[in-house]
């Protein structure tokens, strides 16, 4: 019997060393991130990439502008940051939640930010009208991601906001939130753009099954863009 409980206290000794070693390597890669982060901000990007691999290396940028694209290479990666750098040189990085899970051999980290930054001499950008999107607040697409793996809901399930919304008509909602001069927005059709891959002109996704099976019940345009600058 002395044994047992010798055996029993061994290995609640055990889950709570484990425990408080996960939560010191938690902490230590949280601070990892605000570091990367604050070296984006103050144009250091060399000190982010110096804890970066080429193995498996995917950095993705969405959107159709100067930025987009999608890079395999530590020096491509670095030359869009110092390009980021150049066209937003006054760029500020606000985190409003890291996650991290996982140990040391696999770690996965969600982080939360907002991005403010002025153009350059006050120059307007082009933004398109003749496309629609579905612009998705990152808080529902978690929500859902949660009930499924919680409730272990088999099935292809689509996760995705509420409205579709022209990319100008975005960009004008965000001007108008931030008070922001709406003059140096100009309106312009997908033309502009040149693509090697035409998109899509409404490229919204169906979310009945998920709003059906999951209760996902995702927050309209508006919504997630007053939750954003909260």
């Amino acid at each position: 019997m002395k044994s047992l409980f010798f055996s029993i206290v061994l290995i609640a000794f055990a889950l709570v060393g484990n425990a408080q070693g996960i939560n010191i390597y938690h902490n230590y890669v949280k601070k990892l991130v605000k570091g990367n982060f604050k070296s984006i901000e103050e144009h250091r990007p060399e000190e982010v990439m110096s804890s970066i691999s080429d193995v498996t290396l995917e950095h993705t940028f969405a959107g159709d502008n100067s930025l987009s694209g999608t890079r395999h290479d530590k020096e491509s990666v670095l030359r869009w940051f110092k390009r980021v750098n150049t066209v937003m040189p006054d760029l500020k990085l606000e985190i409003t939640d890291i996650q991290v899970k996982g140990g040391p051999a696999k770690t996965l980290v969600i982080a939360r930010w907002t991005a403010t930054c002025k153009l350059l001499n006050g120059e307007p950008i082009k933004v398109v009208t003749d496309q629609a999107r579905t612009p998705t607040y990152i808080g529902d697409l978690c929500w859902g991601i949660k009930i499924i793996i919680k409730d272990q809901v088999p099935g292809t399930f689509h996760l995705a906001g509420k409205d579709i919304v022209s990319p100008y008509d975005m960009a004008v909602a965000v001007a108008k939130h931030l008070n922001l001069p709406l003059g140096l927005i100009e309106p312009v059709t997908a033309s502009t753009f040149p693509e090697p891959v035409k998109r899509a002109q409404r490229s919204g996704l169906k979310i009945d099954k998920a709003v059906s099976m999951l209760g996902y019940a995702p927050h309209s345009f508006a919504e997630a863009l007053q939750k954003c600058f909260e």
